[in-house]
């Protein structure tokens, strides 16, 4: 069903105030048995994620991305990202150079797009004809108000 952003039918509706605090947190003292459950599995993904982004800075192929992203080689690095991903699919460091990469992405296209066009509108004859009309015309009326002086 779609969402109407006018009106917000269609979307779910959120609990409020005491509601929406969720579950009851685990005291430690009235299951220890599933709180150290619980506590073991945070310690394995915590582990899991360390060795993780200590096997991705001495990957060649992360180093790789790396320099090229520090020369200027975005497109060749985003390239060289996407293998790695596949090798590193939960890597905090990963999605921290991807979310950098994509900046870096975005801001080259809108920066390079804006030069062009300024260039493209100076090759219009027509265009070039109004700037020397407009500058003939700021000339001609500061020659009138030196000579009315």
């Amino acid at each position: 069903m779609p969402i109407d952003e006018l009106t917000g039918e269609g979307m779910f509706e959120h609990p409020v105030g005491d509601e929406a605090a969720g579950p009851t947190p685990l005291s430690p003292g009235g299951d220890s048995e599933a709180h150290g459950e619980l506590q073991c599995a945070v310690d394995r993904f915590d582990g899991a994620v360390a060795e993780t982004s200590a096997d991705i800075g001495a990957d060649p192929a992360y180093q790789q991305v790396v320099l090229l992203m520090q020369e200027g080689r975005w497109l060749e690095a985003a390239a060289g990202l996407e293998a790695l991903q596949a090798r590193y699919p939960g890597s905090p460091d990963l999605q921290q150079v991807r979310q950098l990469l994509a900046l870096r992405l975005s801001a080259e296209r809108n920066w390079s797009g804006s030069g062009q066009r300024w260039t493209a509108a100076l090759k219009a004859p027509l265009i070039r004809v109004l700037i020397a009309a407009n500058l003939l015309l700021w000339l001609l009326l500061g020659i009138l108000c030196l000579l009315s002086r």
